[in-house]
């Protein structure tokens, strides 16, 4: 599936999906913590936070099985007017 930013998780290297014995493995040793909910930064246009904003957004929203419509709408909430 092609992500939502395109091209990816930002680096130019692809990751394989994780295999069932992995997922088994991974959720046997999960954290009883509660983590503080995760804030979206802001895009102003400033071309040098680009790499930065995109690759947050990609592991926080695209890389999610949310509906495209529903990641639009935070891609959208995340981008500052540039005017």
């Amino acid at each position: 599936m092609e992500s939502f930013l395109g091209g990816g998780g930002g680096g130019g290297t692809t990751t394989q999906p994780a295999t069932a014995q992995q997922h088994d493995c991974t959720a046997q040793r999960r954290p009883q913590v509660k983590l503080p909910q995760l804030e979206l930064p802001r895009f102003d246009g400033d071309v040098r936070q680009w790499p930065a904003f995109k690759n947050i957004f990609y592991a926080s929203v695209d890389s999610t099985d949310l509906p495209t419509v529903n990641k639009l709408q935070y891609l959208k909430s995340a981008i500052s007017s540039l005017t």
